[in-house]
């Protein structure tokens, strides 16, 4: 009988009929030893039934899972009455693949006893990640659509008044002055299109959150300042020795574009231009760390808040529109997300959340150890 009080049945009289589901299956001792593998189970594991039989059943996990993770799919089976969830699973000739694991308790000779079912879900999550690339390739699609009317109005621009000037043969100087700006405005167009194509992919590694901060503030502290502003940092309790997973060089472009955002809304407007760079660990969220840019200048009207992120969407004459647009793909490469609430007249707020450890507690920490914290779903 397991912790749940439900009374776990006999394997033995039924393993006739499991052995020629579909589904792979190990019969796994409390101890981990697999006394059993069905017909489905040789053939995605490669190897005959015979062959899997008296293994422990760590051997079919990476190195990193055969301590933790290990344990605790039997634990969880035998306190909470089964477990499911995703791991990499390791055939005996070394080559891995994602498995979908879902395991309930049973008796076998009198002894209690896992039966783990494993079955390969690697073609399904490749398929995922082909339709996250064709999601992709849409949205560059669509992009490149609103490139080819922004930069329609320029090219005309300039075509119609180096006509003018080929007219009069002296050009006048408010001519060549629109040839020149129209001219920077595609420049700087077409520069920021491919440095959004190029962007590189996130490198994620943990890293703690002080060192992260510590690299931002360094690179958007003289932006700020050379819009004639002040840099206001604040860091919230529960942070210290806290690691996030992020590419630190993508997240210094990420607040440097939601920081020049914050500075440019103090446009046209007198008085002190504070910038606040908020770093906090959120209670009861699934976020590690969350960065907050705040500014107190100009806000953004309800009709445009939901545009802020669009490519090319700007209020303001002369600039790309590009920056949140870069900040959001950043955050989405790694995991992360991206918020904005604003109020006109009033001011900004940018939310940057990274998550924290990839793993779920499952694999990390031990139940037993003090930290049943991995019974968490």
């Amino acid at each position: 009988m397991t912790e749940t009080g439900t009374e776990a049945p006999d394997i033995r009289a039924g393993w006739e009929v499991l052995d020629r589901l579909g589904v792979p299956l190990l019969l796994v001792a409390g101890d981990g030893e697999v006394l059993r593998a069905n017909a489905a189970a040789a053939r995605v594991f490669g190897e005959p039934a015979s062959g899997l039989r008296d293994r422990h059943f760590r051997d079919f996990f990476l190195p990193e899972d055969q301590e933790i993770l290990c344990h605790n799919i039997l634990e969880l089976t035998r306190r909470r009455g089964g477990f499911e969830g995703e791991a990499m699973v390791r055939r005996p000739d070394g080559a891995a693949f994602i498995g979908l694991l879902s395991t309930t308790p049973g008796r076998w000779d009198g002894a209690d006893v896992v039966v783990l079912a494993v079955q390969d879900v690697s073609r399904l999550k490749h398929l995922e990640r082909v339709m996250r690339r064709s999601e992709r390739l849409a949205f560059l699609g669509r992009m490149l659509e609103d490139i080819s009317h922004q930069i329609r109005n320029p090219i005309q621009a300039i075509g119609g008044f180096a006509r003018r000037l080929a007219r009069r043969h002296q050009p006048q100087n408010e001519y060549v002055q629109v040839i020149l700006n129209e001219s920077s405005r595609l420049e700087a167009l077409l520069a920021t299109l491919t440095a959004f194509i190029r962007l590189p992919r996130a490198e994620l590694r943990p890293i703690r959150v002080e060192r992260l901060l510590a690299k931002v503030t360094a690179a958007v502290r003289g932006l700020v300042e050379s819009h004639g502003g002040t840099l206001e940092v604040t860091v919230g309790e529960g942070l210290e020795g806290r690691r996030v997973m992020a590419d630190p060089d993508l997240m210094v472009m990420a607040v440097e574009a939601v920081v020049r955002n914050a500075c440019e809304a103090y446009e046209g407007r007198e008085g002190p231009r504070p910038v606040v760079l908020e770093v906090a660990a959120p209670e009861r969220s699934p976020w590690a760390c969350v960065i907050t840019v705040s500014d107190s200048g100009a806000g953004i009207s309800p009709a445009n808040l939901p545009l802020v992120f669009d490519p090319f969407f700007t209020t303001r004459t002369g600039q790309v529109g590009m920056g949140l647009t870069f900040a959001r793909r950043i955050m989405e490469e790694q995991m992360g997300r991206i918020g904005i609430q604003s109020t006109q007249g009033k001011g900004t707020q940018v939310r940057l959340s990274l998550p924290g450890e990839r793993r779920r507690a499952v694999r990390v920490r031990r139940i037993g150890d003090g930290g049943d914290e991995a019974e968490r779903p």
